[in-house]
């Protein structure tokens, strides 16, 4: 069955900020700097914007991302918490408000210092109780997706015969997707499965270029609907 959603969004603006291990910048500083450059991209003023989603577990709310954008009024907005694949999800969601008439400019966001500020092993991480599932894991020591992830690997090994230098391909596509984005942490370092396989495990089978990295950085991206895509630049 076709999506109702298919051909009737596009999105029409890409902004970054670059990505570091110190951004010096607060987040809402990072997520307005790469909303302003998506908009720059798609030829549309702040003030047009009328919907903002985003994932937000940092400090970025977006009634102080529209108020410091200059939003004038904000018909919609979303919030999601999928961890790494909540970027089609987000996606997904902004297009069904085009559709749906809730919004006409909507503008996907997200701005954290996830090296510099909060960081795994850290107490304002894993010194918090554990609440709802991970009640059930934290006690016994999972206390990052890697070690959650960990375990399903291994499965995944145990049934399918999938070997560690299989998943270290994994890392190294991404790494030669870093090599073509100058703003990359790793931009200019390559790696090879042999580089991979050196390097020390963090939890069994991952090994150090498994996990992914702590980032500092902003980006954003601007939907709007087919027919208003066409009178874009």
């Amino acid at each position: 069955m076709p999506s109702p959603l298919t051909n009737r969004v596009a999105i029409v603006g890409v902004g970054e900020t670059n990505y570091s291990r110190e951004s010096g910048r607060s987040e809402m500083m990072l997520a307005l700097q790469a909303i302003k450059a998506a908009l720059d991209d798609a030829g549309i003023a702040p003030a047009e914007v009328d919907g903002l989603m985003t994932w937000r577990v940092d400090n970025t709310s977006e009634a102080e991302i529209a108020a410091n954008l200059g939003v004038k009024d904000l018909a919609w907005f979303g919030d999601i918490n999928q961890a790494g694949n909540v970027g089609a999800a987000l996606v997904a969601h902004a297009s069904a408000a085009i559709v749906a008439g809730l919004a006409n400019v909507v503008v996907i966001y997200r701005g954290m210092n996830g090296r510099s500020g909060a960081r795994y092993g850290r107490g304002e991480v894993t010194g918090r109780r554990g609440q709802g599932g991970s009640a059930f894991t934290e006690p016994f020591g999972l206390l990052t997706p890697q070690h959650g992830l960990a375990m399903t690997a291994r499965r995944r090994m145990h049934e399918f015969g999938t070997t560690s230098r299989q998943f270290g391909y994994v890392a190294v596509s991404e790494r030669e997707h870093a090599l073509r984005n100058p703003r990359a942490t790793f931009y200019g370092k390559p790696l090879s499965i042999e580089d991979h396989q050196e390097s020390r495990l963090i939890v069994d089978p991952f090994h150090l270029y498994d996990c992914c990295l702590e980032t500092d950085g902003g980006g954003a991206l601007v939907l709007v609907s087919a027919e208003r895509a066409r009178d874009l630049r």
